[in-house]
């Protein structure tokens, strides 16, 4: 009780509520937000980059996450007899322009048939066929 009239005395009433919320700022506690890809997300280095694309590491996840798939195109069974789990038939439809037909539905039945692939995958095989579909 001693403490509130000294600070009575020496602080005047008008200002008491401004340090009151000063201070409840200050001792709550801090938010931030820290999901990188949210935050950066329209940044343009965070663009779909198609300038040098590695099969092994961008064109190769992505067909066997949407195309090598079983009761797709893997295996003994695969359909159309097409195995994209062996990188010569993948290279050999990419130079036939069979892959980029069908990711694109230009030249044949729309693949996968569960919906478009997205437009940065899409690009990315585009962009791997135009360099020579190489095994890298």
């Amino acid at each position: 009780m001693k403490m509130k009239r000294l600070l009575l005395k020496w602080i005047p009433r008008q200002v008491m509520p401004s340090l009151a919320l000063m201070a409840l700022l200050l001792l709550a506690p801090q938010c931030y937000y820290d999901s990188e890809e949210e935050l950066y997300s329209n940044f343009p280095e965070n663009a779909c980059d198609t300038a040098q694309v590695s099969f092994s590491a961008q064109v190769s996840p992505i067909i066997a996450q949407n195309c090598a798939v079983s009761g797709c195109h893997a295996g003994a069974n695969a359909t159309a007899g097409l195995n994209l789990t062996e990188f010569q038939t993948i290279q050999s439809i990419a130079q036939n322009g069979q892959l980029v037909g069908r990711i694109t539905g230009t030249g044949g039945a729309l693949m996968p048939p569960t919906g478009s692939l997205p437009d940065c995958d899409i690009a990315l095989i585009k962009s791997w066929v135009n360099q020579g579909a190489p095994d890298n």
